[in-house]
């Protein structure tokens, strides 16, 4: 494991700029999480991130850099497939 280290204004200046898997949103090589209110629809805006990764679909309007995938139910699992099947009719209808 790499240790951590103290570093300066010049060298976190100097760092490449942060790529995006999707743009804006979400940066390539992070943890991110997703916390709200119960019931502000979190599930819903994983999925549907979580898909559009899967497929390289952009994600309300922002280009998306096509990924595996993992996503783990921890809760709802008994609605899961009824919002991906939502997602894939919304997304592949013109298809």
């Amino acid at each position: 494991m790499a240790e951590s280290a103290l570093v300066s204004h010049r060298t976190l200046a100097e760092r490449p700029p942060t790529e995006f898997a999707i743009d804006g949103i979400l940066p390539e090589r992070c943890m991110a999480s997703l916390y709200g209110a119960p019931a502000s629809y979190k599930t819903f805006i994983a999925i549907s991130m979580a898909a559009s990764l899967a497929t390289g679909r952009s994600w309300n309007g922002r280009d998306v850099r096509r990924k595996r995938v993992l996503y783990i139910i921890a809760e709802g699992v008994g609605g899961f497939g009824k919002r991906l099947d939502a997602w894939t009719a919304d997304n592949t209808k013109d298809y």
